[in-house]
């Protein structure tokens, strides 16, 4: 759900739970990521919500994977997005588990 993958999170928003603060070099995941899902036989999937900007930008630069957006504009930081997507990740989960 909504996964932080670079350090543009951290710059924008100062209450960095995350720690990403300490890291001294320029983090940015989503090549690394896209390498890795090149060669992923899998299905891939990121549950976000555009109305996160925060992340909502990185998330579409992600190659590869099927994104889900919530569309819900209630929900505007993404601490908020994992629980206000429940049905959504039993649907993936159903989905994962019946090879459909």
């Amino acid at each position: 759900m909504d996964p932080l993958i670079s350090k543009n999170y951290s710059i924008n928003y100062e209450n960095d739970t995350y720690l990403f603060h300490k890291i001294s070099k320029d983090l940015d995941l989503v090549p690394i990521i896209n390498e890795k899902l090149e060669f992923l036989p899998a299905h891939n999937y990121v549950i976000g919500n555009h109305y996160v900007k925060e992340t909502w930008d990185e998330i579409l630069r992600l190659k590869g994977v099927q994104i889900f957006d919530i569309d819900d504009e209630t929900v505007k930081i993404h601490r908020d997005i994992s629980p206000n997507c429940v049905p959504e990740q039993l649907m993936l989960i159903n989905r994962l588990l019946l090879n459909i």
